[in-house]
């Protein structure tokens, strides 16, 4: 009875920390899937980001090929190793690259596929690039004309090869690893490279993952979860976690690890007690068997002393201090609850290490989250804004006005157009050095922001030219806008530099005109303005332009 309440007890014992070893690394796991999930998942937003800036523009939306030729290179310039190639689709399905080479798209599962034209972004399955000829997945937003007509698309292909080895990284123990499937199961990247593209996640036993099928039906319902599966082609029992990929619709990430790997210091501590163990039952056994008729009650009292020490972790046991062959059994029983806590304080240890060492890289990945979040915000501000005086550039302008022009057009409200040029501001800059002209410019565009009402896009249209688009006003309230400005201004202080003053030329938008008209009607009239002196406002009806 006495060696069978041992191993009983060894057995409760070691199934107990085994299990709290298990929570403890799925729910570390847990968390590696979701912050690299994360990662991933910020780092696309930053690609939809830049293309929805570039779809955006003008010249863009018009199907300017060479304008958007440009635009991909700076697009591929500025993704770097991330992006293998990037590329503009017409309405016709004609594509071409960053390097101007072209194809026709034939692919049925491109063409026929609406989320091109009707989805914010959408990525392709894994595929075979058309150009680069490596497995790729493919990024694109659609383009929309000035009526809101699906004119074409601009996307990015991302490698596979990328994808694997942005994951290689993830470590929860030395087996683990991650891999990605997409919305129709297919693996994208995995370590075994023989996986990638040919198998799916619903088909596991079929590649050799038994019971994976039930975790691939699992993440059709849950954007975050585990489950267990035996890999044949190693002979190996794994656990595995995931967690959905945010940007990718349907796309799962998941970390798979070994159990071995997780029981491996449980394993040997295991092995630690049962030699100890084995040699106090060796020990003790003949004496235990010789005395046990005599010596029951006591054995009995000694029974309930360890099952009472089981059950408060063994720091009552007591025991019995006498110099009898109970009382050396006592004390074998002692020494070896001493020796299990002491051995459950070093698995403890060695378990609060795995776990610093995992938070430790869990910090340095939302470290990188937050970057990469600072990194992107900053990169969309530089974008749109001009770096001196902090207002929206030419190319934030363009993007941002059409929504002023469709709802002026759509409620047939007025909107009107200053352009406007500082006077002789070479001047400034010869006679008091540039760094006084940069400050003119800052503090003018802080006077214009200040004297802008919130519907007034506001804009450094380059050198000492500023461009105010005025929503809800006539041309003649534009114009008396623009005197009040010039007048405000000469009363502004600009030591050392005198007093600074402007021309201007004021535009209305009329029916079925176009920015880049409506700008060059504005053009003009600031260019009468300059011709008749200077310090002045026109409009293009003064100069006889006809609308």
């Amino acid at each position: 009875m006495t060696i069978c309440f041992v191993l009983i007890l060894f057995a409760v014992l070691y199934f107990k920390e085994r299990q709290r070893i298990f929570n403890v690394a799925l729910e570390n796991s847990i968390q590696v899937s979701n912050l690299h999930s994360d990662v991933i998942s910020q780092e696309l937003q930053r690609h939809i980001a830049s293309l929805q800036t570039i779809s955006g523009h003008q010249r863009v939306q018009e199907g300017d090929i060479d304008f958007i030729v440009e635009e991909l290179k700076w697009l591929k310039s500025m993704s770097k190793q991330s992006v293998i190639n990037t590329l503009f689709v017409d309405k016709d399905w004609n594509l071409i690259d960053h390097k101007s080479r072209t194809i026709k798209v034939e692919r049925t599962e491109f063409i026929d596929d609406v989320r091109w034209q009707k989805e914010g972004y959408h990525i392709s399955a894994p595929h075979v690039g058309l150009i680069v000829k490596t497995p790729i997945v493919a990024l694109g937003v659609p383009v929309y004309d000035e009526y809101n007509n699906w004119t074409g698309i601009v996307g990015v292909s991302i490698s596979v090869e990328y994808l694997a080895q942005r994951l290689s990284k993830v470590k929860l123990g030395n087996s683990s690893y991650a891999w990605i499937s997409d919305s129709s199961g297919t693996v994208v990247s995995h370590p075994d490279t023989s996986l990638i593209l040919h198998a799916n996640i619903f088909e596991g036993e079929r590649v050799g993952f038994d019971g994976f099928a039930d975790i691939a039906v699992q993440t059709n319902w849950d954007s975050v979860g585990h489950g267990h599966y035996y890999d044949r082609r190693v002979g190996e029992a794994k656990i595995v976690t995931f967690a959905k990929i945010d940007t990718l619709p349907n796309w799962t990430l998941f970390v798979t690890t070994e159990e071995s790997d997780i029981f491996l210091d449980i394993n040997e501590l295991l092995e630690d007690v049962a030699i100890t163990s084995s040699v106090v039952i060796v020990v003790f056994m003949p004496i235990v068997f010789y005395l046990t008729n005599s010596i029951t009650r006591p054995i009995l009292d000694l029974t309930y002393d360890v099952e009472n020490a089981v059950n408060n972790q063994y720091s009552m046991f007591s025991g019995y201090d006498s110099k009898d062959e109970i009382g050396q059994l006592s004390n074998a029983f002692k020494n070896t609850f001493d020796e299990i806590h002491q051995n459950n304080r070093k698995l403890e240890d060695v378990v609060a290490l795995r776990t610093q060492e995992l938070n430790t890289a869990n910090q340095e990945l939302a470290y990188s989250v937050n970057l990469l979040n600072k990194n992107n915000h900053k990169l969309t501000w530089l974008a749109m804004h001009d770096p001196l005086t902090n207002l929206f550039n030419r190319r934030a302008l363009i993007t941002k006005v059409h929504d002023q022009i469709q709802k002026a057009r759509a409620h047939s409200l007025p909107l009107s157009l200053i352009l406007l040029d500082l006077d002789h501001f070479k001047e400034v800059n010869d006679t008091f050095g540039h760094d006084a002209g940069d400050q003119v410019l800052k503090h003018v565009a802080e006077f214009f922001a200040q004297a802008s009402g919130q519907d007034t896009l506001l804009a450094r249209w380059g050198g000492e030219e500023f461009v105010l688009v005025v929503a809800e006003s006539t041309l003649a309230q534009a114009k008396r806008f623009a005197e009040r400005l010039m007048e405000d201004l000469k009363r502004e202080d600009f030591y050392p530099v005198p007093n600074i003053t402007f021309s201007a030329g004021v535009a209305s938008l009329v029916s079925d005109e176009s920015f880049d008209e409506l700008v060059a009607r504005a053009d003009k009239a600031l260019y009468a303005a300059k011709q008749q002196g200077r310090q002045c406002v026109l409009i293009a009806e003064e100069i006889g332009l006809e609308v």
